[in-house]
């Protein structure tokens, strides 16, 4: 096994991200799922029979940036829960933390990437929000890891 180097989140991820904060405008016939941290669940987001819907137009205010290299955590409620996205139409909600390792990482990376972040909350305040996302920021993402 390779040597494993010292580096910072931010040095191989090109983003970190959490969900809306707030409420999309639910619509039962409507084919975008908002996903939240108990959505994620043994690498994978689990729709409930109770996840919410919401349709297209509310899709496009809120959507983000994902791809076939994207990682989600749960950072609120369940704490370190992982999915990986796999095309999911999804809308974020707060407690579904997300990043997207750099190309060139491994699979086993991303979990251990989406792994750290918990930890790095943690570390960073004993009670965990969704907001610490953003007031944590630069601690998270600069913190040495290996």
């Amino acid at each position: 096994m390779d040597e494993w180097k010292e580096t910072t989140l931010s040095e191989v991820t090109s983003i970190l991200g959490d969900g809306l904060h707030g409420t999309p405008i639910y619509d039962e016939t409507g084919e975008y799922f908002f996903i939240n941290g108990n959505n994620l669940n043994n690498g994978k987001i689990l729709i409930k029979e109770n996840t919410k819907k919401a349709n297209a137009d509310e899709y496009e205010k809120y959507k983000k940036d994902l791809n076939d290299r994207t990682i989600f955590v749960s950072i609120n409620g369940t704490l370190g829960n992982i999915a990986l996205y796999n095309g999911e139409k999804c809308i974020l909600g707060k407690s579904a933390c997300w990043t997207k390792p750099l190309r060139g990482r491994q699979t086993p990376y991303i979990h251990l990437c989406g792994e750290y972040l918990v930890a790095a909350y943690i570390f960073c305040n004993n009670s965990i929000t969704a907001m610490q996302v953003h007031c944590h920021y630069p601690i998270i993402t600069q913190r040495r890891l290996q």
